[in-house]
């Protein structure tokens, strides 16, 4: 039987480096609760939809994980995610064709070899920048068009 360790990793390379949402179907309890803020309800289909909502606005996405923590039910990863920003829409934000990379911290609690929630915080205001959104820093504000 696989450890709680290897069914995340599994889970977070296949759904988010390959966009396999088999491995999403196969890995998550029916009713697991994502506490991420694009979660949409519970099930595998939360799931589903941050991963194909993300992997559409960034086709080439790469999710590498930096360190992690496993305690009993639970796995904490801190991640960087990279890409190039080509694809749809992002959260109505139309692609900039450049290329993004930020970083996150994830933790997921298992349930008899499933992942049953998840909780993710991540740069959101790096990304906005890097989108042009959000001013950097001491810069100029973004231009409108």
């Amino acid at each position: 039987m696989a450890t709680n360790k290897e069914i995340a990793h599994r889970f977070f390379d296949s759904a988010w480096n390959r966009g396999d949402l088999a491995t999403v179907d196969e890995l998550t309890t029916p009713d697991a609760f994502d506490h991420s803020p694009m979660g949409t309800e519970r099930g595998p289909e939360s799931f589903k939809h941050v991963v194909v909502g993300f992997r559409a606005a960034v086709p080439d996405v790469k999710l590498e994980i930096l360190q992690e923590i496993v305690d009993g039910d639970k796995v904490v990863h801190q991640w960087r995610l990279t890409g190039n920003n080509t694809g749809e829409p992002f959260m109505g934000i139309p692609a900039t064709n450049k290329p993004i990379e930020f970083n996150g911290i994830t933790i997921v609690r298992l349930e008899n070899g499933k992942l049953a929630e998840r909780w993710a915080q991540m740069d959101l205001l790096g990304l906005m920048t890097q989108l042009g959104v959000v001013p950097p820093m001491g810069g100029p504000p973004p231009q409108q068009g």
